[in-house]
C-alpha cells in the first residue's frame, strides 16, 4: 500500500533547503553514499545537532523529507525497512536486514504479488503462528494457493502487507 505522501524510493531522496530541517519530518544520515540512519522529528535541526553533538554515529551529509506530524511514523518506518541503515537498531531493521541477508528485496512495490508462510509471516511480526491465525481479516492480508508440487492448499501471506502491517503495530 503505497500512500500518496510516501515518496518513490527508486527515485533519489531530495535534498531540501535548510529551512527544511526546522520543520518536522523525516530525515536520513549518510555516510558517503550510504543513508546509515533514519529518524523522524518534530524539529530536524535540533535532533541533527543532537546527533552531532553526541558523535556515536558517524556521518558526513543529512537530508530530508519534511512531513505531517501524523505521518512521522509511518514515514519513518517504511524508509527504515527498505533502506535498513546499520545505526537503526529496532525491530523492524532488524528482521528487514535478516531478511536482506537471504536475498529478499524489501521495496513494497516489490512485493504487491509476492507471498510468504505463516511461520514467516509470524515471525517478521514477532508472534506465534496461533496469534496470526487469530488475527483473521484484521491482520495482513492472506490468500489459499495451490503449492504446485503437491497440489495442496496453503494460506500464505501477502508480503507487502506483512511488512505495513509490522510497522504499523510498532507505532
Amino acid at each position: 500500500m503505497a500512500d500518496s505522501f510516501m515518496p518513490h524510493l527508486d527515485k533519489p531522496v531530495q535534498i531540501p533547503s535548510t529551512s527544511h530541517f526546522a520543520r518536522r519530518g523525516v530525515y536520513f544520515l549518510w555516510f558517503g553514499d550510504e543513508v546509515v540512519y533514519v529518524g523522524q522529528a518534530e524539529n530536524m535541526r535540533r535532533r541533527i545537532g543532537e546527533h552531532m553533538s553526541a558523535g556515536v554515529k558517524n556521518f558526513d551529509g543529512v537530508s530530508c523529507v519534511p512531513c505531517a506530524t501524523d505521518k512521522l511514523q509511518k514515514l519513518e518506518r517504511h524508509y527504515i525497512q527498505v533502506m535498513t541503515p546499520r545505526f537503526n537498531k529496532c525491530s523492524i531493521a532488524q528482521e528487514a536486514r535478516r531478511l536482506k541477508a537471504k536475498g529478499m528485496d524489501l521495496s513494497i512495490n516489490s512485493h504487491t504479488q509476492a507471498y510468504i508462510s505463516p511461520t514467516v509471516a509470524a515471525g517478521i511480526l514477532g508472534i506465534t503462528t496461533d496469534e496470526l491465525n487469530a488475527m483473521g481479516s484484521r491482520g495482513p492480508r492472506s490468500i489459499n494457493k495451490r503449492t504446485p508440487r503437491t497440489n495442496v492448499r496453503r494460506k500464505l501471506y501477502v508480503t507487502a502487507s506483512v511488512l505495513e502491517y509490522a510497522s504499523a503495530r510498532t507505532q
